[in-house]
């Protein structure tokens, strides 16, 4: 399943009065504030715009602001994960009371409930049944309960507590190779590195949905991001 969709809207946007000149490029500038964070009111992650059209040929002044504010409307590449989907992520670290994955090796996945299935002891998740250990690099099918903004980032929050958990893959052994040395005849071992990472999006993976149109207030330009999330 692909959590890629390609959206049209309408957003109510802001530039200052020096953008008038230009208010296409302007719109531009100031989307590009907005790239790899979640949008306002949405709840979806902006991965990239096209499209720019403006909507009328008047703008609107506020008292309480310098900028001028009109609509537009543009196409939207927007990621957002489905609630109670099922998705595979990475092991990249354990905590007493949560683990953290990557998803698609780059997204960051939460899981806060794996006490329900696991033991931690000396800093180890142990099933409770098998005694299995979770350990780095381990690939975990979980279900997704939600996307948003945790301790100033977004994530994907997962849970464990699922009938279709389970462990996709395990870490391949490093791979070794004993060379004798012919002076001491000690024998060494050389390492070879496995690549951590796990596979990534395709620039062409999106889903195209239906034409309508959602709009959007999402008042781009007045405020950080940050404000928002």
């Amino acid at each position: 399943m692909s959590f890629i969709t390609e959206q049209s809207v309408i957003l109510r946007l802001a530039v200052l009065p020096h953008g008038l000149s230009d208010m296409i490029k302007a719109s531009k500038a100031h989307l590009n504030q907005y790239l790899f964070n979640l949008l306002p009111t949405t709840q979806s992650l902006l991965l990239g715009y096209k499209d720019i059209e403006l909507i009328g040929e008047t703008a609107a002044l506020t008292y309480h602001s310098s900028h001028i504010h009109f609509t537009a409307r543009c196409t939207l590449l927007l990621f957002r994960p489905e609630p109670e989907s099922l998705i595979h992520a990475t092991i990249k670290h354990t905590w007493p009371h949560f683990i953290y994955l990557l998803f698609r090796g780059s997204l960051p996945v939460y899981v806060p409930d794996p006490g329900v299935k696991y033991i931690y002891r000396q800093g180890v998740y142990c099933d409770k049944d098998t005694g299995e250990q979770l350990t780095t690099d381990m690939v975990l099918q979980v279900r997704v309960k939600s996307f948003g903004v945790r301790k100033g980032s977004y994530a994907i929050t997962c849970s464990m507590d699922d009938p279709e958990y389970r462990i996709i893959s395990k870490p391949e052994p490093v791979a070794t190779e004993a060379e004798t040395s012919i002076y001491d005849a000690v024998d060494s071992v050389s390492t070879v590195c496995q690549d951590p990472g796990g596979p990534y999006y395709d620039a062409d993976e999106y889903e195209a949905i239906d034409d309508k149109t959602k709009e959007i207030d999402a008042d781009f330009y007045q405020e950080p991001i940050n404000d928002h999330v």
